[in-house]
């Protein structure tokens, strides 16, 4: 991770000293300068307005890549979702733990859920962990409730300015990372949430240093709360696939780049 933060270092320059979350990719042979901005899906839309640089950085890109495309989602890949998130026949979700975790998680289940708990005992560990990030999500921040994200804001502002939109994943490759990894690992992340009852400050922090548009605190708050959890290598694991095809679109193309799942720029 060092070396690649040190490598981009030649080509990222930051508008201004202290806006840390847009950066524009110039030098070494690029005809026009790109831009990469680190979005936060627990600031709204239009919170990108306030960044210094972004309005002017918009209107000059040909292209705008996020991490998906947030614009083009077809319906069914909705359904298909829901064939991902359910354990498979056969396995219970109890038989992936020992009977004093299944204990414990299935009590602080039935506290979080109540009448749905049921329901989440057929989906595999990590579609509950996801259910569990946005029922925290929306308690810390119920002003977010009906707001666009930042990152489908800024595709819908592309949109309409007849810009490409692109996306970096695939739903099946996101869908694959998340929810086909062995069920053991996963077993092993949705208790390590459950049990950690600091989420809620860790939220409130990340998103302040993220207003604050400061990378190094929400840098810090990675190496102290995720950078050892099980969890870090949702965070870690699409970043070599970013870089190879970011170095390719780039050569090409005038971009506005958006990464959503952990605010930080590489």
């Amino acid at each position: 991770m060092k070396k690649i933060l040190t490598s981009l270092a030649f080509l990222a320059f930051g508008l201004s000293s202290d806006a840390q979350i847009l950066w524009r990719v110039c030098g070494n042979g690029l005809d026009n300068p790109s831009y990469i901005f680190g979005s936060h899906h627990l600031c709204p839309g239009d919170f990108c307005h306030t960044v210094y640089g972004f309005d002017e950085a918009f209107a000059c890109v040909d292209c705008v890549v996020g991490e998906l495309d947030l614009v083009n989602i077809h319906p069914s890949q909705m359904l298909e979702l829901s064939a991902y998130m359910a354990l498979p026949e056969g396995v219970e979700l109890s038989s992936l733990f020992s009977p004093e975790d299944w204990d414990f998680l299935y009590k602080e289940l039935k506290s979080l859920f109540v009448s749905q708990t049921e329901e989440m005992l057929g989906l595999k560990p990590m579609a509950i962990s996801v259910a569990l990030q946005n029922m925290i999500a929306a308690k810390t921040f119920p002003q977010m409730e009906g707001q666009t994200s930042l990152d489908e804001y800024i595709q819908r502002l592309a949109c309409r300015a007849s810009k490409k939109i692109s996306g970096l994943e695939t739903f099946e490759y996101q869908a694959d990372l998340l929810y086909n990894t062995p069920l053991e690992k996963q077993a092993e992340e949705l208790l390590e949430m459950v049990s950690d009852g600091n989420q809620e400050e860790l939220l409130t922090q990340i998103t302040e240093a993220y207003r604050g548009e400061s990378l190094e605190k929400i840098w810090r708050l990675f190496e102290e709360s995720f950078e050892e959890s099980h969890q870090s290598w949702i965070i870690l694991c699409p970043v070599k696939m970013f870089l190879g095809k970011l170095q390719s679109i780039i050569t090409h193309l005038q971009i506005v780049f958006m990464r959503q799942r952990e605010c930080f720029v590489y």
